[in-house]
């Protein structure tokens, strides 16, 4: 089994079905089931199947099929500079619950031939994945949802959260935000693995950087959490209350909307305990424009 490199956010569009098209520079011969990298890893997340390779798109054609390639029309000229105009159809996406690791190559690649005793474990995680599929539809099937059944987010997982969870982003709505925070101009720090909770976004501005963070974990409600600094969160509060689908964040035990965490030593010296930052709430009905409109607070701030 071939295993394909794929750069953040692209990976988690395909893995969620969002991103039907993998866009290369050239085609390839290689089609059936292969395993995705993050690329920076040493971790296989999932799998996918190659079925096509379809003529080079023009210019046009990139911008009429973003709903296939997922690429932002802001960053349309940049893939077209680059020469990333060759579509790889993939269907049938599984991202896995836990990632695989795997020893990687030295130097420059695109594909990556598994050992035997890494592709067995792909083949096991794909068995569990199939049967787990199996089941869901043989459920589905004596168990129809009822008028009752309450309605989720599209991108989000449609189990409701156990007791004593907060509700948390999932790795497919991340994607979407990751390309709305690099289009105003914010950097988005990588991310150190696959179970990191907290991504990082900064601007740095006349009046100082201005670092934002986003809870990142699946399996959610229709919501994400917002963490800002407190005193860029207190300059910003006015613009950001005012904002559609946006609501503030309480601490379930304190009762206020402060939340301490490791990530937020990036704005706080580190004293022996976790520094504090200030939260929301955004709908995930009004995701890209309410994460849009709070960034651009935080920029002013």
């Amino acid at each position: 089994m071939k295993a394909l490199i794929v750069r953040e956010p692209w990976i988690d569009l395909i893995l969620d079905g969002y991103k039907t098209w993998e866009l290369r520079t050239q085609p390839t011969s290689i089609r059936g089931r292969i395993a995705l990298i993050r690329k920076g890893s040493r971790e296989i997340e999932g799998v996918v199947k190659l079925v096509d390779v379809l003529p080079q798109l023009s210019a046009s054609g990139l911008a009429d099929s973003i709903e296939f390639h997922s690429v932002p029309s802001s960053r349309l000229q940049e893939v077209t500079q680059a020469g990333w105009l060759t579509p790889w159809v993939l269907v049938d996406a599984h991202r896995f619950s836990a990632p695989v690791p795997f020893t990687r190559p030295s130097g420059p690649v695109t594909w990556v031939d598994l050992d035997v005793e890494t592709m067995r474990a792909v083949q096991q995680h794909s068995a569990i994945l199939n049967r787990s599929n199996a089941a869901t539809v043989r459920a589905a099937s004596v168990a129809l949802p009822t008028s009752t059944s309450r309605p989720y987010a599209e991108g989000f997982d449609s189990s409701p959260r156990s007791s004593g969870k907060e509700p948390q982003i999932s790795p497919a709505l991340e994607s979407k935000l990751v390309l709305k925070a690099e289009e105003i101009g914010f950097a988005v720090k990588p991310r150190r693995s696959s179970q990191t909770k907290m991504l990082e976004l900064s601007v740095t501005t006349r009046s100082g950087k201005r670092f934002v963070f986003v809870d990142r974990m699946p399996k959610s409600e229709p919501q994400f959490r917002v963490f800002l600094p407190p005193e860029v969160d207190k300059k910003a509060e006015t613009a950001i209350a005012g904002i559609p689908g946006v609501e503030r964040f309480r601490n379930g035990r304190s009762g206020h909307y402060v939340f301490r965490h490791s990530a937020f030593r990036a704005f706080a010296p580190y004293e022996g305990h976790e520094p504090e930052a200030h939260g929301w709430f955004v709908s995930a009905l009004r995701a890209e424009s309410a994460f849009g409109a709070i960034l651009q607070a935080v920029e002013v701030a």
